[in-house]
């Protein structure tokens, strides 16, 4: 969104009159269609040699600085208002003037842009949609191209480095899922969330399971290697990354059948666990996890036919642990109704 060229520049009590009511208006009808929606402001750029026409009621306005300066103080100010972003052309607009002013960036009017002018005005939108450099973009034939490398670089300077980034409030809602993590115990992994901007996440572990916790750690009942997805997201924008889990063998002891039978596996209501005489299981104790390795049940359990009652969980991929005296030992449970 642009105001009119002058509008932006008047005393502040004229603006607040003749602008930001305005601006109030589009922004909410925009919010309103689409919450998601980010405004964006145009910020303009002082007139080449300041505006006579408001000169002798408002001296700030009398040169381009002082034109240029009001300008920005009242877009930034919207900004913060309408928690919007603004793309800072006339930021960028003033540094060429400084830096290069072979560089015409005016139309013979003093006000409207040149060629180069919209060339500029064209780097600093590209940048400020698509946070990306404009250095070694398009430019039009009838531009010098060191013209051109010179608008591009100070375009990238404005825009996007991380200070200015915050400035001008753009990109500051961007989702960047991420994530570490570090082996415990029986092929047991710890996952730390590390996403920026994000409120909601779903993992995919590769093997059939998934957990929507922040942070969550994930038994892998085999060997071998996984490829665990993050999906991360605020509502209104969403990032994934994947990473490689290789589980390596470990000191723990799986399942053997001569010494344990759990059945029915996939369960329903309940599963029978039947320990062999032939071990020594006096002190077990019986874990069940869920899929984010939250122990939802505990027993201590004996040589003879454990029934235990599954009703209470819902359907899915659970874990059992079984503790002995000398071993640990570890099974993958689907509960299916």
């Amino acid at each position: 969104l642009q105001e009119q060229s002058q509008r932006p520049s008047l005393p502040p009590e004229e603006v607040e009159e003749l602008v930001f009511p305005f601006a109030e208006i589009l922004n909410d009808s925009i919010k309103s269609n689409d919450t998601c929606t980010t405004t964006m402001f145009f910020m303009s750029w002082g007139y080449k040699n300041g505006d006579p026409t408001n000169c002798d009621e408002y001296p700030p306005v009398c040169t381009y600085a002082g034109m240029q300066e009001r300008i920005r103080e009242t877009y930034l100010e919207m900004t913060v208002m309408f928690d919007a972003s603004v793309a800072p052309i006339g930021a960028a607009w003033q540094i060429v003037r400084e830096t290069d002013p072979e560089i015409e960036l005016y139309s013979s009017d003093e006000h409207h842009p040149s060629l180069s002018g919209s060339y500029l005005i064209a780097c600093v939108f590209y940048s400020s949609f698509f946070h990306k450099s404009p250095v070694g973009a398009y430019y039009p034939f009838e531009i010098a191209g060191e013209d051109a490398l010179t608008i591009q670089t100070i375009v990238q300077d404005v825009v996007m480095n991380a200070d200015s980034l915050l400035l001008w409030n753009i990109d500051t809602t961007t989702v960047a899922a991420n994530f570490d993590y570090t082996e415990t115990e029986w092929n047991q992994i710890d996952f730390t969330n590390t996403s920026l901007n994000a409120n909601s996440y779903l993992w995919d572990f590769d093997d059939g399971t998934y957990s929507t916790e922040p942070n969550t750690s994930h038994i892998f009942a085999a060997e071998g290697t996984y490829y665990v997805c993050l999906k991360s997201n605020n509502g209104c924008k969403a990032d994934s990354i994947v990473k490689v889990v290789n589980i390596v063998p470990t000191n723990i002891n799986k399942t053997d059948k001569k010494e344990i039978n759990i059945f029915p596996n996939p369960a329903g209501n309940f599963i029978n666990i039947n320990l062999t005489p032939f071990s020594n299981f006096e002190n077990s104790k019986l874990n069940i996890y869920n899929s984010s390795m939250i122990c939802i049940y505990s027993a201590k359990i004996s040589e003879n036919n454990n029934k235990i009652n599954l009703s209470q969980f819902e359907e899915g991929v659970y874990f059992i642990k079984i503790i002995t005296e000398q071993k640990v030992f570890l099974q993958q449970l689907i509960i299916q109704y």
